[in-house]
């Protein structure tokens, strides 16, 4: 019965044109996906840099493979996969990994899924350091003036680096890379601020690509402007300086070349009476908070009035100060009106 069954079976296979042939065994490819490597270590790089990698997958297969779905371990990773891998051809999956602001050691997995096959897991090691530079503050310059200073790029492995392109502001600043002439493997950057017709505090950035980072040089400088004399004998300690510029505060501010500020309250702190020179020292107060910049002096001898809701923002700001910049702020008050 079973040599009856066999032999129909052979003969329904023949009519319907099906050859079982070892050849036609060889013509029939399972799915399988196959990767060159599936880890990749950048070594050392600086913290906030962002790694840019590729990894390679191939399809074995004689069909198109459909990528289902890929995850990371990490919010700090994005992938950018393809749709589909065509037959016996290969496809990169670029990953973009942005690194935290302090020391860590990094390892992020990548997983790639199909519907039909087990999952490639790709992983990325390393560690962050804080050992490239990326803020420069460039010397206090007049308007219309250069200046110049430089910036460090280093090599986190044993590989030069290799820069592939610079974008900064090209309105404010020239930038010129050249070989480090003590290790051959880093780069120095010339970076020059152009004449500026405007004065006060310059902020910028200088984004540099290589192979496998991209450093961000935060650019921080100044613009002065000589000071008028001071209608106030009392402050003639101020003529030589400079002055942050603003209507309000021209005759009251002085910006000194150690870049620490000398600040004269104006007569009336009111915001309902006089708000625009009440405001704009407060923010002067504000500003140099936020940028920690000390303030040697705090004249008060000006002060004819204070209304109390400006005495408390005057009380806040101070405090403010004193806390960021870990600073004692101290008060001029020697000829200080005592009924204000």
């Amino acid at each position: 019965m079973r040599v009856i069954v066999l032999v129909g079976a052979v003969v329904v296979a023949a009519l319907a044109g099906i050859s079982f042939s070892p050849r036609y065994w060889r013509s029939v490819s399972l799915p399988h996906w196959s990767a060159s490597t599936l880890s990749y270590d950048f070594g050392r790089a600086p913290c906030g840099s962002v790694i840019r990698h590729s990894f390679e997958i191939r399809n074995d297969s004689d069909r198109a493979m459909e990528i289902a779905n890929v995850t990371t371990s990490c919010g700090c990773t994005v992938v950018s996969p393809p749709a589909y891998i065509a037959p016996r051809s290969m496809t990169t999956l670029p990953v973009v990994l942005q690194l935290p602001e302090r020391d860590r050691e990094m390892q992020v997995s990548v997983t790639v899924s199909s519907s039909s096959l087990p999952p490639l897991v790709f992983t990325i090691r390393g560690k962050a350091v804080e050992e490239c530079s990326r803020s420069v503050v460039l010397p206090p310059v007049r308007r219309m003036e250069t200046s110049v200073t430089e910036a460090s790029l280093r090599s986190f492995g044993a590989s030069p680096v290799a820069i592939r392109r610079i974008i900064f502001d090209q309105s404010m600043l020239e930038v010129q890379a050249h070989a480090d002439a003590n290790d051959a493997r880093d780069y120095k950057l010339s970076i020059t601020l152009l004449p500026l017709t405007t004065t006060g505090d310059v902020s910028t950035s200088v984004v540099v690509d290589t192979d496998g980072h991209t450093f961000t040089i935060a650019v921080k400088g100044y613009v002065e402007k000589a000071l008028e004399p001071l209608a106030n004998p009392r402050h003639a300690v101020m003529k030589t300086r400079t002055v942050l510029t603003n209507e309000h505060t021209r005759d009251s501010v002085a910006y000194n070349r150690d870049r620490s500020l000398e600040i004269a309250l104006p007569a009336r702190l009111d915001f309902e009476e006089n708000y625009e020179a009440t405001a704009s020292h407060f923010k002067t107060l504000r500003n140099a908070s936020v940028d920690r910049r000390r303030i040697k002096e705090l004249w008060f001898d000006r002060i004819e009035f204070i209304s109390p809701a400006a005495a408390l923002v005057l009380a806040s700001e101070v405090d403010r100060w004193n806390q960021r910049v870990k600073g004692k702020l101290r008060a001029k008050v020697d000829t200080w009106n005592p009924p204000a």
